[in-house]
């Protein structure tokens, strides 16, 4: 018997010759399923930039699983949270979770913007879930840009005859403060609020800020409001346009779908995805268990004996070279293993197409589930408080320490391609690290004895250091559409 090749299968999804029949991704790990959602997202891209994917599961661990791997395989991953169950209507749900929602629903207004091609991840029940109609939300806005001339005195009225009470610091959804040439508004869909500054008639400065600390996190260039909170006339599947895809998981499946990827729990000569062979490790077992060890080099050898192409991901640069005392030096030197940076719970392997893919939370028995990881965000809050005020004490060219990378030289705060703002940290040889805003608490000025010039440990050289995926497996992705692959020929056995 015969498989349709994967990438015939993604061209097929593409083209949107699937809906008679939806294209099936079988015989593959759980393990796998945001790596196949992310090569379909990256074929769909490079066809269409307005279009996005769209991604049920009924298990929200798994939901959440998937969320946080899709940033390896460069996915923004979007999440719809999940209304509780009787309340479609969202009447009984917490407030902060409508919010979300409604702030999903009004960036699907409108195509994707970013380089990162998207993926909307959600409960297959949500679909029927009631929405406001996307006409309503899209008309329903005040659109803001930096540069635009408003008077705020005429602006805070506007805001306050369209339903927003004015408090003297915004707590809570539908809320407006005013401190002289400052507003402060929490728009009914955002995720965050806005800081408004005006220098004079002019808005002179957009940005988003923490709730609870009311320090600012994001400079935009620009911003909506929405002016009332919306009836639900419509539904979660009506936002879904004409050149998205819709692509199912698990055993409970929408009414109608695009391509189902799909576990049938045997391994045979056409299966797609396997899960990884090396099987997981108790904390220890890497460093002590040497029979384990053992097995784990010689998978490799075998591996590499057959051609097959290694990918072992760590969560930071300090794990991998943890990873490489245990090993040896020039383990990494062989074009045939690579490095890569980012969330991946579980490894799983590509037997078509000769790629293996190697977890390090499995290789050390460290298992953190994105849930488990949550429970820290309060305590996350406030070092990340502690941290941004603490940066306003360092300036451009002072010594500072990265918990992971070591001293460098602060450059500055900068904007990344996706908006989100970045400090940027110089290391010698021209190496630079990007840190997210949000984790800053990472970093403390140096105080101690020596110059200015920077020095580091734990840090590749290289132009760039942000976690970043291998650019050859992004070609994989859009070897359906002319681009050649690198590493692997991705077609499922025949």
């Amino acid at each position: 018997m015969r498989s349709v090749s994967l990438e015939k299968r993604l061209y097929t999804l593409v083209r949107g010759a699937a809906k008679a029949l939806p294209i099936e991704f079988q015989n593959v790990d759980e393990s796998a399923y945001s790596f196949i959602a992310a090569l379909a997202c990256h074929s769909l891209h490079n066809a269409s930039t307005s279009s996005r994917i769209w991604l049920t599961h009924s298990n929200p661990r798994v939901r959440d699983r998937m969320a946080a791997e899709l940033d390896l395989w460069k996915i923004k991953a979007l999440t719809l949270p999940e209304l509780p169950a009787d309340d479609d209507q969202g009447i009984n749900t917490a407030p902060e979770t409508l919010a979300a929602r409604l702030a999903i629903l009004n960036h699907l207004c409108s195509p994707p913007s970013g380089k990162k091609p998207e993926i909307l991840i959600l409960s297959p029940d949500s679909l029927a879930d009631a929405a406001p109609a996307m006409s309503s939300l899209k008309d329903a806005v005040y659109k803001l840009a930096i540069g635009d001339q408003r008077d705020p005195e005429t602006f805070e009225q506007d805001i306050i005859n369209k339903g927003y009470d004015k408090v003297s610091q915004v707590h809570a959804h539908g809320q407006l403060a005013r401190r002289g040439g400052i507003i402060d508004i929490y728009s009914w869909h955002a995720s965050a609020p806005l800081r408004i500054e005006f220098f004079d008639t002019e808005i002179d400065s957009l940005r988003k800020f923490d709730i609870d600390t009311q320090i600012s996190t994001q400079r935009v260039k620009e911003a909506q409001i929405s002016l009332s909170n919306t009836g639900h006339t419509s539904s979660i599947a009506d936002y879904i346009q004409q050149d998205d895809r819709l692509i199912a998981t698990g055993d409970h499946l929408p009414d109608s779908y695009d391509a189902l990827i799909k576990n049938d729990g045997d391994l045979t000569d056409l299966t797609l995805c396997a899960g990884s062979p090396l099987g997981t490790f108790d904390a220890g077992d890497f460093i002590l268990n040497e029979t384990r060890r053992h097995r784990f080099f010689q998978q490799i050898a075998d591996w590499r004996a057959d051609e097959w192409h290694i990918f072992i991901t760590f969560s930071n640069v300090g794990e991998k070279e943890r990873f490489t005392e245990l090993v040896h030096d020039d383990f990494f030197s062989s074009q045939e293993i690579t490095a890569l940076f980012g969330e991946l719970i579980q490894g799983f392997t590509v037997p078509g197409s000769k790629l293996a893919f190697i977890s390090s939370a499995e290789l050390f028995g460290r298992y953190q589930t994105p849930q488990s990881r949550r429970k820290t965000n309060h305590l996350d809050h406030q070092r990340r408080a502690r941290a941004q005020t603490a940066l306003e004490d360092i300036s451009i060219g002072d010594l500072v320490v990265h918990a992971e990378y070591g001293i460098g030289n602060y450059a500055g705060i900068e904007t990344n391609d996706d908006g989100q703002e970045e400090i940027t940290i110089g290391y010698h040889g021209g190496s630079t690290l990007s840190v997210p805003l949000d984790q800053s608490h990472l970093l403390s000025k140096y105080v101690g004895l020596g110059g200015n010039k920077a020095w580091f440990y734990g840090m590749e050289q290289g132009p760039q250091v942000s976690r970043k995926i291998d650019s050859r497996l992004c070609s994989q992705a859009s070897s359906n559409t002319g681009t050649a692959a690198d590493h692997a020929r991705l077609r499922s056995p025949t």
